[in-house]
């Protein structure tokens, strides 16, 4: 127990709450969410238990007082569509949300969080460093859209989000040139991993993650211009270096393992669809395609997202439903798919309130933490806010339900809230 001490137990629960919702994107688990959120339960608890000196109500902010009142109504509703419909993941999610949750706010009220920002980017940066040695061993580029070892572009999307701001966290956060320059190595790799996913809805997280940190360049008089010009040398050299090991050196490694991550998730006929041959062109061109996706064709800009949205508003009731997915008419055909926006996929499933509640403490995440921004620019407000924007852009465009394994998610709520609604200048 004094080695544990020594390390950090606090820093242990936050490394392996990451690493546990990495590894359970990747497929842990066999893609269960109960299992998933269970271990992460535990490892809250763990937190909870070792910090419990900590717990003081009285230090709660107003701000904080309410968020935990909605997340009452968001656990209780949870609580009730899971005793109704017996779905294990929607009694867990009331356990996360009406008590683990808020006692680790307390507590976390109480402890330096820029040191829980500083571990969890570095875990981060760390379980990048294994995705990428992995993906440039065994996983090369044979399907349209690129996943890496994941199951899903658009989940590979969301972790690079994740991983850009961790990146840029600690870039502006360490002094050693060294250690700087193997940041903006990583970066490079990761704008790959974006495009080569040809995600949207990536696209515009990352876009608004840099609008905010050039809004904190701009506001703290630093130099733009070098930082723009090493950010961009970093993905002119990396991206073609990255494209030529995936595409050429990568199937070498495979070949000769016989270790193919790809073959995994994708079936020989569309691993082999539109093959770019080694033309990084190729891939650069339909990437920039799928970014213009409906706006000089005829094909959908939203992806069907309309029809869904549309038919998942008007099954919205004051309970609740299963966790069974809806069926959608679109492209002349049906669909099974989920709401594609996590506020309606929220009060889909525990019901109204439930999805008000979750709106409300989100948009309220915003507006204080641009006042924060406003106020105090520093590098752990910049982490908030640029983590704030990316999970509403995900929020609104994807499905992200399970705050603690869910990429966009797990900063907002360990980090996040405890911050913006119990900010002290001692954080």
């Amino acid at each position: 127990m004094d080695h544990l001490k020594g390390i950090g137990v606090n820093n242990i629960c936050i490394i392996l709450l990451v690493f546990n919702c990495f590894f359970s994107n990747l497929g842990l688990y066999n893609y269960r969410t109960s299992p998933a959120l269970f271990v992460s339960i535990c490892l809250l608890i763990l937190f909870i238990l070792y910090n419990k000196k900590c717990f003081i109500i009285k230090e709660l902010s107003t701000s904080m007082k309410i968020v935990i009142i909605l997340m009452q109504i968001i656990g209780t509703s949870y609580a009730i569509n899971g005793v109704i419909y017996k779905v294990p993941t929607y009694i867990l999610l009331f356990i996360l949300f009406s008590i683990i949750l808020p006692i680790y706010f307390i507590e976390a009220n109480m402890i330096k969080l820029n040191k829980v920002i500083d571990i969890y980017t570095k875990a981060n940066i760390i379980s990048f460093l294994i995705f990428t040695f992995a993906v440039f061993l065994f996983s090369p580029i044979n399907q349209e859209q690129y996943a890496g070892i994941f199951n899903n572009p658009n989940l590979l999307g969301e972790y690079i989000s994740v991983v850009i701001m961790s990146l840029i966290f600690q870039f502006e956060k360490i002094k050693n040139n060294k250690y700087k320059s193997g940041i903006l190595i990583l970066f490079g790799i990761s704008v790959a991993f974006m495009i080569f996913s040809m995600s949207r809805t990536t696209l515009v997280s990352v876009v608004f993650i840099g609008i905010i940190y050039l809004i904190f360049n701009i506001r703290n008089k630093l130099n733009i211009k070098k930082k723009l010009l090493v950010f961009t040398l970093s993905i002119l050299i990396m991206i073609p270096v990255t494209y030529g090991v995936l595409n050429i050196v990568t199937p070498l490694i495979s070949d000769f393992t016989g270790i193919n991550l790809s073959e995994k998730f994708y079936s020989e006929k569309d691993q082999n669809k539109n093959k770019n041959e080694g033309q990084l062109d190729d891939i650069i061109n339909m990437t920039f395609d799928r970014y213009k996706k409906g706006i000089d064709d005829d094909r959908t800009f939203s992806s069907g997202r309309i029809e869904i949205w549309k038919e998942y508003f008007e099954n919205l009731t004051f309970g609740g439903h299963d966790s069974s997915k809806l069926y959608i008419e679109y492209n002349g055909g049906i669909i099974q798919a989920n709401a594609h926006n996590s506020f309606l996929q929220t009060a889909y499933q525990s019901g109204i309130m439930s999805g008000v509640s979750y709106l409300m403490i989100v948009l309220f995440l915003l507006i204080f933490g641009i006042k924060r921004f406003i106020k105090n620019a520093d590098n752990n407000i910049l982490f908030a806010l640029m983590a704030m924007m990316s999970l509403f852009i995900y929020y609104c465009l994807s499905n992200i339900l399970v705050p603690t394994i869910s990429f966009s998610l797990l900063p907002m709520w360990i980090i996040i809230v405890p911050y913006i609604f119990n900010y002290r200048k001692s954080f």
